[in-house]
């Protein structure tokens, strides 16, 4: 599916809304939802996951909100943390790959 620029600077997936800040971050959305469609519409359970644990699902909730309230005046997560906290807060499924690369963070838990 073509990953397209919108007239407001950002960018959407086929004839979705237009919410990706970059064709990047489209094109990695797009590749989870092919993950978690699967071959013939059924979803492939062991490549995805969404049992994670519910702290997750809640910070990322948290952070969302916070964003929601305070805006432009929140700095410190790039892009693709936005992203991730939007996919945890929906209970999103998650490849392998990328509750790896999530985990490797795990150094910045003190900030949290």
């Amino acid at each position: 599916m073509p990953v397209t620029l919108c007239s407001n600077g950002k960018y959407r997936i086929g004839d979705g809304e237009c919410i990706y800040t970059s064709r990047d971050n489209a094109n990695e959305a797009y590749r989870a939802y092919l993950a978690e469609e699967g071959e013939n519409g059924k979803e492939e359970k062991a490549d995805t996951y969404n049992d994670y644990p519910e702290a997750a699902t809640n910070n990322a909730k948290r952070v969302l909100k916070w964003r929601e309230e305070y805006g432009d005046e929140v700095r410190g997560m790039t892009q693709i943390g936005w992203t991730r906290a939007r996919q945890l807060a929906n209970k999103e499924r998650l490849s392998r790959e990328t509750i790896a690369r999530m985990a490797s963070f795990k150094r910045h838990e003190q900030n949290a």
